[in-house]
C-alpha cells in the first residue's frame, strides 16, 4: 500500500506584522497536498511514462456521459436492469461517506 504524506500548510500573511511573514493586513497560508487527494485527473502519463500529460489532453476529451448513482439505496436494482453509460461514459456513486 502508497501512503502519501500529510498535508501541509504555512500561514504567510497575518492581519498584523509578524516575523516570518510575508506580509500583513489580511490572512492567507499556503495549503499543499498530494494531487491524488480528492478529485484529480490521471493521464496517461501518470502511469506509463512518454504517454499524454493533463496539460496535452483537451477539455473536450473530458466531457462525457455521465451517470449519478446513488448507491445508498439503489445499486442493486441499477446492475439488474443492465445499467451502462457505454464504453467512454463515467459513473459517479454517492455513499453515506458524504452524506
Amino acid at each position: 500500500m502508497v501512503w502519501f504524506p500529510d498535508k501541509q500548510r504555512k500561514t504567510i500573511y497575518w492581519y498584523e506584522k509578524q516575523p516570518g511573514m510575508m506580509g500583513d493586513g489580511f490572512f492567507a497560508e499556503i495549503f499543499t497536498h498530494v494531487g491524488q487527494w480528492g478529485t484529480h485527473v490521471d493521464p496517461p502519463a501518470h502511469f506509463h511514462k512518454g504517454l499524454r500529460t493533463v496539460d496535452q489532453i483537451e477539455l473536450k476529451e473530458m466531457i462525457l456521459p455521465l451517470v449519478c448513482i446513488d448507491v445508498r439505496a439503489r445499486w442493486e436494482h441499477f446492475c439488474s436492469i443492465g445499467g451502462s453509460v457505454g464504453p467512454l461514459g463515467i459513473t459517479v456513486t454517492r455513499t453515506k461517506a458524504n452524506v
